[in-house]
């Protein structure tokens, strides 16, 4: 399990760090959510490879990486391994705001509020 508190006090880290670097990460998806992680930095070698190797599905899922993202990483598609994971957050992102949204709660003031008493 991952100790998030850790995580980000650990002096001098990357506290998100990126899952591609260099001439992996040339795609405008690169410098976005899609390629950030919440691990401890580990050589993008060392990193891929935990991700591709992994059958850890409900870990993978909560990182946002499908086995389809997963397996563009295992072929070196990085352009496809970003999309994918993009839509994932986007979806996960969304759903966590309609789920928080309470839209059709009523937040108008109340009448009690909009009394001013003249003392």
């Amino acid at each position: 399990m991952l100790d998030v508190t850790a995580l980000f006090s650990a002096p001098g880290e990357e506290k998100v760090p990126t899952v591609l670097r260099g001439r992996l990460a040339e795609d405008e998806r690169a410098s976005g959510l899609a390629n950030r992680i919440l691990h401890p930095r580990l050589p993008t070698r060392e990193l891929i490879k935990a991700i591709s190797t992994t059958s850890d599905e409900p870990t993978l899922a909560s990182h946002a990486i499908s086995s389809e993202a997963r397996a563009a990483l295992r072929t070196g598609d990085a352009a496809r391994f970003l999309a994918l994971r993009e839509t994932i957050l986007c979806q996960t992102v969304e759903r966590y705001f309609q789920r928080q949204g309470e839209w059709n709660a009523d937040d108008s003031p109340s009448r009690s509020s909009m009394i001013v008493s003249e003392d």
